[in-house]
């Protein structure tokens, strides 16, 4: 759900880094996915955030009931983002999961139903107590890489003969956010009492003085 590009642009480089070779589906409910990938790729789930975990679940179960899974990978929540992933949800020979840093204090809770991974691939280090839950899945731990070198469509400014600090902003989808936090960024120079070349990295564009450079990328996967 949301608009945020982190679970999209991290599966498009699981993809392309472990080869996954087609057809595949991504099961999603970000608008954003139909930047990354084509209709035919997509399983789209209408949502919002007055969607409860059991109309997740149903919405889910129809739209994927006419389909075959050899292999599910679930990213970031172990049983989806509301709790509403179980394992007789989607049907697969086998399950994955895509392991990032969480809350896990705020998460845990969701865990209704009980989980069976046949791999977890970890990505960072993880919480202690999401630690302790991976480990209890009883099966084989990667730590995973990610290549994202495919998705750089230009090279980025050189920072090598740079003569003064870097300073990058980094956020997806929301104008005003991406202002307040280049502001802020801004006003923290003037504190240090520097003046850092900044470079914004977004999915959106939004006015910006010179020399400020803006760096988007939105190359699908063929």
């Amino acid at each position: 759900m949301g608009g945020g590009l982190g679970h999209l642009t991290r599966v498009r480089a699981f993809i392309y880094t472990y080869a996954i070779k087609g057809p595949f589906r991504i099961i999603t409910a970000n608008p954003a996915v139909f930047r990354f990938f084509t209709n035919e790729q997509v399983v789209f789930i209408e949502s919002d955030k007055k969607t409860t975990r059991a109309e997740l679940a149903l919405k889910i179960q129809s739209a994927t009931h006419d389909l075959v899974f050899k292999d599910l990978y679930v990213d970031a929540f172990p049983c989806g983002i509301l709790g509403e992933l179980s394992g007789e949800l989607i049907p697969s020979e086998r399950q994955h999961y895509l392991a990032r840093r969480l809350i896990w204090k705020n998460y845990e809770p969701l865990l209704i139903s009980e989980t069976c991974f046949n791999k977890i691939y970890r990505f960072e280090p993880l919480e202690s107590d999401h630690q302790v839950f991976i480990e209890n899945q009883g099966e084989l731990i990667i730590d995973g890489f990610l290549d994202f070198d495919f998705l750089i469509s230009k090279k980025p400014p050189s920072t090598k003969k740079l003569l003064q600090p870097l300073r990058l902003i980094v956020h997806s989808t929301h104008p005003e956010e991406m202002k307040l936090l280049l502001d802020h960024a801004q006003d923290i120079a003037k504190l240090e009492q520097v003046s850092p070349l900044f470079v914004v990295l977004s999915d959106v564009s939004i006015p910006l003085p010179d020399p400020i450079e803006l760096l988007m990328n939105e190359n699908p996967i063929d």
